[in-house]
């Protein structure tokens, strides 16, 4: 799934900006996504945007924060983190 999805933007970043900022944007409409899943160990999956129907933008409460807010920072230290989960586990 990781990389059906990684696939399908990696293809939209070069072929489609509009429908990949439409799909990023839960505030506009966009499309929706296609998923398909075939099982086995010849299994795959794959993810295309159905651009022909374009979905209504999504409600969001206040607990929403864009996906640029989100990121972690160049602040950010594994040993420091790591020490914290430690710290929260122990308590």
């Amino acid at each position: 799934m990781h990389k059906a999805l990684c696939d399908m933007l990696e293809r939209l970043l070069t072929s489609d900006q509009q429908t990949l900022a439409s799909m990023l944007t839960p505030q506009v409409p966009g499309p929706g996504t296609l998923v398909t899943v075939k099982k086995g160990r010849e299994g795959f999956v794959t993810m295309e945007p159905l651009t022909a129907e374009q979905c209504p933008p999504i409600t969001l409460g206040s607990w929403y924060r864009p996906l640029r807010y989100c990121w972690i920072g160049p602040d950010f230290h594994i040993a420091h983190y790591t020490a914290l989960l430690l710290q929260v586990q122990t308590e």
